[in-house]
């Protein structure tokens, strides 16, 4: 007798794909792309292995994904639907049923399929912000910090 069920590995990469689906949807500009995929890769290197992260397609240096909680713009008081979405609807459903680690996982794979299919974009985000950070740090005569933001640039150019 054979089985019609689909793999757990299988599945759950199925799902992440869905949620990735639903992800590129709800984000509709630039700032709440850079925004969620910022405080996403935050979430994720508390929530799942370092190592892990190692399989994205870029690194986000400290500055960028720690900046946002020093800078929240205007997400704090309107939400990011990225962040809203896998926070919100996501992760509660899947901790119904199922492993916390699991889920975790599910959600770091939908995270990955998203930044690989945008990863263009995302770079782009990435750029105009650090452009935008870097030159109000250097007008306001903090180049140590305008000098971090520099870096990312520079890391894109390559």
């Amino acid at each position: 007798m054979q089985s019609d069920a689909v793999p757990i590995p299988e599945a759950l990469s199925n799902l992440g794909m869905h949620f990735a689906n639903v992800l590129a949807k709800s984000i509709t500009n630039q700032s709440e792309q850079w925004y969620f995929v910022t405080h996403m890769y935050d979430q994720l290197l508390t929530e799942i292995s370092e190592g892990w992260l190692q399989l994205f397609p870029f690194r986000l240096f400290e500055i960028e994904y720690r900046w946002g909680k020093i800078e929240p713009f205007v997400f704090e008081v309107r939400g990011n639907p990225g962040l809203d979405y896998i926070n919100k609807q996501v992760l509660p459903s899947l901790l119904e049923k199922l492993d916390a680690d699991l889920v975790n996982l599910t959600i770091a794979h939908a995270y990955w399929q998203y930044c690989i299919h945008y990863l263009p974009y995302i770079h782009d985000a990435r750029r105009v912000f650090a452009e935008h950070f870097r030159e109000n740090f250097r007008r306001d005569g903090h180049n140590d910090i305008a000098d971090r933001w520099d870096e990312v640039l520079r890391s894109l150019r390559s």
